[in-house]
């Protein structure tokens, strides 16, 4: 062979080596390696470094490529290309990149209930001719009170009290005398004092007692449940047009999801639902219900303070308040407390929709939500939307 077809052939091979053809067969590794001018032992190098894939390119730095073969510049924009099919990943798949918050949804935004002392001093100072949330309180607590059978309590203490002290020939204690002066001398002068010409007698009376609790089982029980239900479909709805879950809990956790093209669904069903529970509400105190609710919450108050008397079990031969509650009858325990509890935020914070949510509906209703998944509806009666079970015939003499 002459010498010029020698230089010939090697200028070939020379052309081959810096400039190889694409082969069908090639791995992505090895196309990134062509496409960016790798050496003709770039892949060993890189194989030497623990690199598998395009993925573990990303884990190199610039010198890192440069001694595997790369020239600084190409090394530079194989680095580049990366962040560049990030930003563009991020552009078309931006739902992907919301993760989902591994806290339940805090209901700290919502409202809180009053403690019992400013509850009590506005029962007693808020007994004008308006549904204020004082009476709202008092109602929720006397329909629990009903439930759990709180009004028949007296009566049947004084008998425990007064059968226990004979059973061992001993004189019935100063609780007892306590008990029958509270049943028989109830003092509503602190509650009325707002609303002259009304008085004990005319607001304790059987019949106006019944008449109220009546419609606490027949008005107020399921207006609650039917504003829950309505709350409770437009969670579903919102979680059907959410096909990302972390969407979903970026929304209720405040964060703005509008630039990801998507939305929640309209809350003007929860704002009607609102005023729609207000007019059920106050239709429980029409007429003389709101001096006859304040009575009745009054009463529950003092009963529950007569039950925690420390000394009052041993007077009925129980062991402790617990034994005693069940001895009269009372269903009342810590996790009815806590439904309570529940309850009276639920409606306050239902209530304050329109007024207290503008501008952070989303978080809000979210947060709502929560609140109301709490509570057990199937013990209160409640367990299939829009039907409520008979609320007793409980009449507090």
């Amino acid at each position: 062979m002459s010498e010029q077809e020698k230089d010939v052939t090697n200028e070939t091979t020379a052309t081959e080596i810096t400039a190889p053809t694409e082969n069908p067969e090639e791995t992505a590794l090895e196309k990134i390696i062509r496409e960016y001018g790798g050496a003709l032992n770039t892949s060993t190098a890189l194989g030497k470094l623990g690199v598998e894939n395009v993925e573990d390119l990303k884990m190199l730095t610039v010198e890192e490529l440069c001694e595997a073969g790369f020239t600084l510049v190409k090394a530079r924009k194989l680095l580049d290309s990366f962040k560049t099919d990030e930003k563009a990943e991020a552009t078309l798949a931006p739902a992907a990149k919301i993760p989902t918050p591994v806290a339940p949804i805090s209901i700290d935004i919502l409202p809180n209930i009053p403690d019992e002392g400013s509850w009590l001093n506005s029962l007693k100072t808020g007994g004008v001719l308006k549904v204020n949330d004082a009476t709202y309180i008092g109602a929720i607590r006397v329909a629990m009170a009903s439930r759990c059978g709180l009004y028949d309590v007296p009566e049947k203490l004084l008998k425990k009290l007064e059968e226990h002290a004979e059973s061992l020939d001993e004189p019935v204690g100063d609780d007892y005398y306590k008990t029958r002066k509270m049943i028989t001398r109830r003092n509503y002068a602190e509650i009325f004092e707002a609303i002259d010409g009304v008085d004990g007698p005319y607001a304790t009376t059987k019949e106006r007692r019944s008449k109220f609790l009546k419609s606490l089982g027949s008005i107020f029980w399921p207006a609650i449940k039917k504003a829950f239900d309505e709350l409770d479909a437009w969670y579903d709805s919102a979680r059907a047009s959410m096909s990302d879950p972390g969407v979903l809990f970026a929304a209720f956790s405040g964060q703005s999801i509008g630039g990801l093209g998507m939305s929640m669904p309209s809350v003007d069903a929860i704002s009607s639902a609102c005023d729609d529970l207000k007019d059920e509400i106050n239709k429980v105190f029409r007429g003389t219900a709101i001096p006859v609710s304040a009575a009745l919450a009054y009463d529950a108050q003092k009963i529950n303070e007569v039950l925690s008397i420390s000394t009052l079990p041993a007077q009925v031969g129980a062991t402790n308040r617990d034994q005693m509650l069940k001895m009269l009858g009372v269903g009342i325990n810590s996790s009815y407390t806590r439904q309570e509890q529940c309850i009276v935020r639920f409606v306050l914070s239902f209530l304050k929709f329109n007024d207290a949510a503008v501008g952070n509906e989303i978080q809000y209703l979210g947060a709502l939500w929560q609140l109301g998944r709490q509570i057990s509806w199937e013990s209160l009666g409640m367990g299939t939307a829009g039907r409520v079970k008979s609320a007793g015939n409980n009449t507090y003499l």
